[in-house]
C-alpha cells in the first residue's frame, strides 16, 4: 500500500469516526443532567416493561385457580351404568374390585388436558330411592358402596360390616336379600338394629330384603364423599307438610355390593365416578386446551373403554372455564391497554428526552460537520453514548423487573424500548446536522424547499391522524383483541394513538392562537404580554406539546378507567346479589318461617321470597326449550325494589293479576324476547302440569349469586301465589331477598346455613380483592403517578430544550432595560400557554376516550354489573392544570435566576 494510499484512508477514519468520537467523554460529563434523566426514564420503563407481563400472567393463573376452586360443579362425573341384557344369577365376588379398576381405567384414557387438572378418581355403586316406611312416615332410602384411595372409612359401633348373603332362587320369583349398615342417626330414626329388616320396595313395586348387619360411625364426617348419598350421616327432610319426605342411605360393604346387582332392576343401579378439580394445576394458557378436552369427551364418551351400555360425562368445567377465560382476557386487554401507552408515553419522553441533549449540542455537531465528520460519526458518537446508557439502565432494570417479579425477562416488550432508546438520538442527532442538498434541492431554493419540507410535514401529520381514527374506529366495531398470543397492537395502542392526533390537532390550535394573540397584544401599553406571547410562538416543535398531551390523556384515561370500575362494582352488587342480603336454599328447605323471622327487625326494611326452578320445559316457543322459573311474591318483591337502587322491571305490577286457575286464562309473566314474540303461545311443564303464560314484560337479567343457570335458558318471572293456584299445589321459596342496613347481621343471627347466604357486603369485598380486580386496580395505581410524573417531566425538558433560544431572547430583553422580575414574567408567560393548552386538550381526550372504549373495555365482566358501567369522571384530575402550570414557571423562573455578568450579556447574538 502505498504513502498516499494509506493518508487517504486515515482521512476517510477521521471523517468517519475522528469528527464525531472526538470529546465524546467530555460532551457526556457536560450533559451530565440530561443524560440522568434519560437513565431514570429508561430503567423505569424497562423496569414497567419486563415485569408488568409477567405479573399479569401470575394474576391471571391466580384468577382462573380462585374461580374454578369456588365452583363446587367443576369436577367431572362419569356415570356408567351396568349391562342390562347379561345378568348372571349368582354374584359377581369381584364387583368392588372391578369398580376400581375402571376408575383407574378411566383416569388413564383421560386426554393430557383433563388429566394434569383433575385430582384422585372417588367411585361409588349407588342404587335409585327406593320407597321405605319408617316410624315416623315414608322415606325414601339409597344404598351405596363408596370407595376412594384413601377414604377414612367407618366403625361398626354394633354388629358388624355387611357380608355377603345366602342367597335366593331368583327363577322362581324369590327376591335377594341384601345386607346393609346403618349410621347411628339413621338407625334411630327408622328403630332398627342389626338383625333387622327394613320394609323397602323397589320403583316397579316389588319388595326389597335389606337386612342390617350392623350400626356405624363415620371416623370423618367431613370427608365430602358422605355427601354424595343424601340421608346417610344424617336423615335428609324434603318439603314440608303433606310433600315432606326423609331422605336416608345406607352403607353397601365390597361383599354386600354384588347382592345388589341381583335385588334390584339393572337400571336401577349404576356406578359412578368422580374426579375432583385440583385448582393449583390449572393455568390460564391451559384453558383452551381443557375447555375443548371436556367438549371433546362428552361428545364421545365411548373413548373411556368402560364396558357396558355407553356412559355419560358430566362436567360443568368447560363452562367455567369459558366464563373465567373471558373475564381474564377482558381484564388482560384493559391491563394491556394501559401497560401499552404507560410504555408509549414513556418512549415518548425518552424521544424528547434525545431531543432536548441533540439541541443542546446542535451547534458543537455543527461545527464538527463543518471540519469534515461525516453523518456516520456523527451517528455513531451518539450511537455509544446511547450503547453505554441502554447496558447500564436496561440491564438495572432487568434485574429489578425480576426481583419484583422473577421469571425469565419479557423481551418482545422490553427490546423495541431499548431499540428505541438506542436509535432516538443517532437518528436526531444526523437530521439536525444534515447533508449536503441535492443539486435538485440547490436549483429549488429556500422558499420551494421549505414548502416542500411542510407539505412532507402536513403528510406525515395527516397519515397519523388518518390511522388513530382509524384505531379507535376499528376498536369501537370489533372491541379489543383478547388472544394474548396475537394480539392486535394497533388496536391495543388505539387509545395512544387518539392522545396522539389530539396533540397534532392541538399544535394547529396553538398556533393559530399566537398568530391571534400577538397583534393583538401588541396594542397594550405593556410591552410584557407582546413579549411573551411572541416568544411562545417561536418556542420549539410540536413534540412537547404532543407528549404532554399524551401523558395527560393516559392519565385521565386511567382514572376515568379506575373510577367507573370502582364505581360499577358497587352498582354490580346489586345487580348480582338482588338485595343487601340473598338467602338460596333448596325446596326442601322453604324460608316462609325466616320471611317471618326477619319481618320487622332492626335495620330490615323490607323481605321478599321467591322460587327458582331451573331448567323448565316450555312449549310454543320457536327456539326455546327450557326456561328458568323465577317465582317472586309480586308485592313483597316490589316493596323490596323500592328499598333497592335497582329499578322496577317493566310489568311487574301485572304479575298479581288474577289470572289462570278455574278462568283458564294465560299466566301473566315477564319472559325474554322469544316468548314476548306476537306469533308464540308459550306453555310451561310445572310439575307434569301445563301451565299456559301471557308475556306482560320483559324479565330482568337473573342475579348471577343465583348460579346454576343453563346457557340455553331464559328466566320467566311469574307470580308466586298465582302458579300455585294454577299448578294446585303450595309453590314453597328457596329465594330470599332482605334489604336494609341491618339485613345481613339480621340473617346471620337467625342461624341459616352461611353457605346459603350471599352478602352484598361480602360479595363487594371478595370482588374488590379477587385477583383480577385487585390486579387491575394496582396497575392503575402504579400508572397514574408514575404518567403524572412522566407529565411533569416533559414540562421540565421541554423547558430545558427551548434554553438556548430564550437565553438569546432575555438577555436582549435586559439590554434594553427590563429588570429581572420583568424578564421572569415574559418567561413564564411564553411557558404557560402551551402548558395549560396541552393539558387541557390531554384532560378532555383522555375522558372522552374513557367514553368511547367503555364498550370495547369490557368493563361489566370486571364490575359484574348485567350491563356497561356508566363513565365516571372525576374533577380532581383539574388540579394536572395549576399543577402543570406551577412546574412550567418554577422551571422558567430558575432559568432566569440564574445570573449573569454584564459584559456576558452584552456579547450574547441573536441568531
Amino acid at each position: 500500500m502505498t504513502s498516499g494510499e494509506q493518508s487517504r484512508g486515515r482521512r476517510v477514519w477521521r471523517a468517519w469516526t475522528g469528527g464525531g468520537l472526538a470529546g465524546l467523554g467530555r460532551r457526556a460529563a457536560q450533559d451530565a443532567w440530561p443524560l440522568a434523566v434519560l437513565a431514570v426514564v429508561l430503567l423505569l420503563t424497562v423496569t414497567l416493561a419486563d415485569a408488568a407481563p409477567r405479573e399479569l400472567g401470575r394474576v391471571a393463573d391466580r384468577a382462573v385457580q380462585v374461580s374454578v376452586a369456588a365452583e363446587p360443579s367443576a369436577g367431572m362425573t362419569v356415570s356408567a351404568p351396568f349391562d342390562q341384557h347379561v345378568v348372571e344369577a349368582v354374584p359377581d365376588p369381584g364387583t368392588a374390585d372391578q369398580l376400581i379398576e375402571d376408575a383407574a381405567h378411566v383416569r388413564g384414557a383421560l386426554p393430557r388436558p383433563l388429566a394434569n387438572v383433575l385430582g384422585a378418581p372417588s367411585a361409588e355403586i349407588s342404587t335409585t330411592e327406593l320407597a321405605q316406611a319408617t316410624p315416623s312416615g315414608p322415606a325414601v332410602l339409597r344404598l351405596a358402596y363408596l370407595w376412594r384411595d384413601g377414604f377414612a372409612g367407618v366403625d361398626w359401633v354394633e354388629g358388624r360390616a355387611p357380608g355377603p348373603s345366602a342367597g335366593g332362587d331368583l327363577s322362581a320369583g324369590q327376591p335377594w336379600p341384601v345386607e346393609v349398615g346403618l349410621s347411628a342417626p339413621v338407625a334411630e330414626l327408622t328403630g332398627a338394629h342389626p338383625g333387622d329388616r327394613l320394609a323397602v320396595s323397589a320403583p316397579d313395586g316389588q319388595p326389597v330384603v335389606i337386612t342390617v348387619s350392623g350400626v356405624f360411625r363415620a371416623r370423618d364426617p367431613g370427608d365430602p364423599l358422605w355427601a354424595r348419598i343424601r340421608g346417610i350421616l344424617q336423615p335428609s327432610v324434603r318439603g314440608a307438610g303433606a310433600g315432606r319426605t326423609v331422605a336416608l342411605g345406607a352403607l353397601l360393604s365390597a361383599a354386600s355390593v354384588p347382592d345388589v346387582r341381583l335385588a334390584l332392576d339393572p337400571q336401577a343401579v349404576s356406578r359412578v365416578i368422580e374426579f375432583p378439580v385440583r385448582p393449583e394445576a390449572l393455568r390460564f394458557a391451559d384453558l383452551g386446551a381443557v375447555a375443548r378436552a371436556v367438549s371433546a369427551l362428552q361428545a364421545a364418551p365411548t373413548d373411556l373403554g368402560l364396558a357396558g351400555p355407553r356412559p355419560t360425562v358430566w362436567t360443568q368445567l368447560d363452562q367455567v372455564v369459558r366464563r373465567v377465560q373471558a373475564r381474564v382476557l377482558a381484564a388482560g386487554a384493559q391491563a394491556s391497554v394501559l401497560l401499552v401507552g404507560l410504555l408509549a408515553a414513556s418512549v415518548g419522553v425518552l424521544g424528547l428526552g434525545s431531543w432536548l441533549l441533540v439541541r443542546r449540542r446542535a451547534a458543537v455537531l455543527r461545527r464538527q460537520r463543518a471540519r469534515g465528520a461525516s453523518l456516520g460519526s456523527t451517528a455513531l458518537g451518539l450511537t455509544l453514548e446511547q450503547a453505554v446508557l441502554c447496558v447500564l439502565a436496561g440491564s438495572t432494570g432487568l434485574v429489578a423487573g425480576r426481583l419484583l417479579v422473577p421469571g425469565p425477562p419479557s423481551w418482545p416488550r422490553v427490546l423495541p424500548v431499548l431499540v428505541l432508546a438506542l436509535a432516538a438520538a443517532p437518528v436526531l442527532g444526523a437530521l439536525t446536522v444534515g447533508g449536503r442538498p441535492s443539486r435538485r434541492a440547490e436549483v429549488e431554493g429556500p422558499a420551494l424547499r421549505e414548502r416542500s419540507r411542510r407539505l412532507r410535514a402536513a403528510a406525515g401529520r395527516t397519515a397519523l391522524l388518518l390511522v388513530a381514527v382509524a384505531a379507535l374506529v376499528t376498536l369501537r366495531r370489533r372491541g379489543l383483541p383478547v388472544d394474548p398470543t396475537g394480539a392486535d397492537l394497533l388496536l391495543v395502542l388505539g387509545p395512544a394513538l387518539g392522545a396522539v392526533a389530539a396533540g397534532i390537532l392541538g399544535v394547529r390550535v396553538l398556533v393559530a392562537l399566537h398568530r391571534v394573540a400577538v397583534p393583538i397584544t401588541a396594542r397594550l401599553r405593556s410591552a410584557g404580554p407582546m413579549l411573551a406571547t411572541a416568544g411562545g410562538a417561536a418556542a420549539g416543535g410540536a413534540a412537547p406539546f404532543v407528549a404532554l398531551t399524551l401523558c395527560t390523556a393516559l392519565t385521565a384515561f386511567g382514572v376515568v378507567v379506575g373510577a367507573t370500575v370502582t364505581t360499577g362494582e358497587a352498582e354490580g352488587s346489586w345487580d348480582s346479589v338482588g338485595a343487601d342480603v340473598l338467602v338460596h336454599t333448596d325446596a326442601d328447605h322453604p324460608l316462609d318461617a325466616l320471611a317471618a323471622q326477619l319481618d320487622g327487625a332492626a335495620g330490615v326494611r323490607a323481605v321478599a321470597l321467591g322460587r327458582l326452578e331451573q331448567n323448565v320445559q316450555v312449549f310454543g316457543v320457536a327456539g326455546t326449550e327450557w326456561v328458568d322459573v323465577l317465582a317472586v311474591d309480586s308485592q313483597t318483591y316490589d316493596r323490596l325494589l323500592a328499598a333497592t337502587p335497582l329499578p322496577e322491571p317493566q310489568g311487574m305490577a301485572a304479575l298479581g293479576e288474577a289470572a289462570g286457575g278455574p278462568t283458564g286464562r294465560p299466566l301473566p309473566v315477564l319472559a325474554a324476547a322469544a316468548l314476548r314474540d306476537g306469533g308464540s303461545s308459550p306453555s310451561l311443564l310445572w310439575h307434569g302440569q301445563t301451565v299456559p303464560l301471557r308475556a306482560v314484560g320483559p324479565a330482568p337479567a337473573l342475579s348471577s349469586a343465583l348460579a346454576g343457570t343453563g346457557p340455553r335458558a331464559s328466566l320467566v318471572v311469574v307470580d308466586r301465589a298465582a302458579l300455585s293456584a294454577v299448578a294446585g299445589g303450595q309453590v314453597d321459596a328457596d329465594v330470599l331477598w332482605a334489604a336494609g342496613p341491618g339485613a345481613e347481621a339480621a340473617v346471620t343471627r337467625s342461624g341459616v346455613d352461611a353457605a346459603a347466604v350471599t352478602g352484598r357486603g361480602a360479595w363487594l369485598d371478595e370482588r374488590r380483592h379477587e385477583p383480577l380486580t385487585a390486579g387491575l386496580l394496582l396497575l392503575l395505581r402504579v400508572a397514574v403517578p408514575v404518567l403524572l410524573g412522566l407529565a411533569a417531566l416533559v414540562v421540565v425538558l421541554a423547558t430545558a430544550a427551548d434554553a438556548p433560544r430564550r437565553d438569546q431572547t432575555l438577555a436582549v430583553l435586559r439590554v434594553l432595560g427590563l429588570d429581572t422580575r420583568q424578564v421572569r414574567r415574559v418567561a413564564v408567560g411564553e411557558a404557560l400557554p402551551w402548558t395549560l393548552l396541552a393539558t387541557a386538550c390531554g384532560l378532555a381526550t383522555g375522558t372522552a376516550l374513557g367514553a368511547f372504549c367503555l364498550g370495547p373495555l369490557d368493563l361489566r365482566l370486571v364490575t359484574g354489573q348485567s350491563g356497561d358501567p356508566a363513565l365516571v369522571a372525576q374533577a380532581w384530575v383539574l388540579v394536572l392544570l395549576p399543577v402543570l402550570a406551577g412546574v412550567a414557571g418554577a422551571a422558567s423562573a430558575v432559568q432566569v435566576g440564574r445570573g449573569r455578568a454584564l459584559g456576558q450579556v452584552m456579547r450574547i447574538g441573536v441568531t
